[in-house]
């Protein structure tokens, strides 16, 4: 009897202790498999990411939020400027450089297109605007343009009155243009500027003037239209002559000089004639 207990307790015994063993021993890891490569996806590039529009070279251009230009300007300009000085008045000149900084706002039919240059102790604006849109009057042209500057700057020697100062234009209808096209004109008039008094403090020359405000296409001006006077000498020409009448013209001078010299050569020869005959008489 009691050695059948103690054979039965040495059994538990014994499986209690293999399955201690079996918990207690290191599990056999698997290998761990090298790191399967890696492939980078990415996402393909689209034309309006990259297709940035590339502005022909000497302009000032602005671009929208697509890269797309939507303000081409090319001009030179220069800014005579009139200021109060201890001796009187004095001018002077100013140009606005091919480097100057170009800032700008993208216009619609009820968001004028802004224009902005900027340099050294200046600041050039251009506003635009389409003439009666709501008629469908497919017309652009300049709002207005300012002009500010300091006097302290050195450029205005011995200035009094010293400060910032702003100055715009108070003429309708420059540059005005048929929607779609480009403005072209190698010499505008002269464009006067005033201050808050209308005082004319500032006269504006620009030269060769490229323009387009909207509807820009692939980065380039549109066809253009030519304004109707050119100046040559400081005085205006009509650009566009009809040759026919300096034509009719000339040729009519040219036949009427033909015939006094044939007129003169016939009398000169009659009265030769006449000479000789009276002589011989």
């Amino acid at each position: 009897m009691e050695s059948g207990r103690l054979a039965h307790v040495i059994a538990v015994l014994l499986v209690v202790l293999k399955s201690c063993s079996s918990e207690s021993a290191p599990e056999e890891v698997a290998p761990t498999p090298a790191n399967p490569p890696v492939t980078e996806h990415y996402l393909a590039p689209t034309d309006d990411i990259l297709a940035r529009d590339v502005a022909p070279d000497f302009t000032f251009a602005v671009w929208d939020s697509n890269g797309k230009i939507c303000i081409l300007a090319k001009f030179s300009a220069s800014f005579k400027i009139t200021y109060p000085s201890l001796g009187g008045e004095e001018h002077i000149s100013v140009n606005v450089p091919e480097d100057a900084k170009v800032k700008g706002r993208c216009g619609t039919f009820d968001r004028e297109p802004l224009l902005e240059l900027s340099w050294t102790g200046f600041r050039l604006f251009m506003a635009f605007t389409v003439v009666n849109p709501k008629e469908k009057q497919d017309t652009w042209e300049l709002l207005s343009m300012e002009l500010l500057y300091d006097t302290t700057n050195p450029l205005f020697d011995g200035a009094t009155n010293v400060g910032k100062k702003t100055v715009r234009t108070l003429e309708d209808g420059l540059f005005a243009t048929q929607y779609g096209k480009s403005y072209f004109c190698p010499s505008p008039d002269v464009i006067p500027m005033y201050n808050s008094e209308k005082e004319k403090m500032v006269l504006a020359r620009m030269k060769d003037v490229h323009l387009q405000v909207y509807d820009v296409q692939m980065g380039k001006f549109s066809p253009f239209q030519r304004c109707s006077l050119v100046r040559i000498g400081g005085l205006p020409e009509p650009f566009a002559q009809d040759e026919t009448v300096p034509i009719a013209v000339g040729s009519t001078l040219a036949v009427m000089a033909v015939l006094v010299v044939i007129g003169y050569a016939l009398w000169r020869n009659l009265a030769t004639r006449k000479a000789d005959y009276d002589f011989m008489e």
